[in-house]
């Protein structure tokens, strides 16, 4: 299992309820191009391949666009990846748990570099 780093200087955790079953929470976590429209953070976004082990996605989010790649996916409990920008190094880790008719989403984000 990867983690976030916990001794990164920045970590940023949250956790929310969303009254929807695991799997619709998945598809739009999973649906990299349409992120914009549920987080306005982000700019655009763009994936070339499937969401897979390995595939690498771009986005732009602030000042610097980023390069993630998945590093752990498992539908539709857990989605990890890493990424780079401007000498950033992050971890993100989603994990998706049910709970009667919701999800809770729990999302954790570290940076070092």
């Amino acid at each position: 299992m990867i983690n976030v780093n916990k001794n990164a200087p920045a970590i940023a955790r949250s956790e929310i309820e969303i009254i929807a079953e695991p799997e619709k929470v998945w598809d739009m976590l999973t649906d990299i191009e349409n992120w914009p429209k549920w987080n306005h953070d982000v700019k655009n976004a763009s994936l070339k391949r499937e969401v897979s082990v390995g595939s690498s996605f771009k986005w732009k989010a602030g000042p610097g666009t980023i390069t993630s790649t998945f590093q752990k996916i498992e539908r539709p409990k857990l989605l990890v990846w890493t990424g780079k920008t401007l000498g950033i190094k992050a971890i993100h880790v989603w994990k998706l748990m049910p709970k009667d008719d919701e999800t809770i989403v729990s999302s954790e984000e570290s940076w070092d570099g």
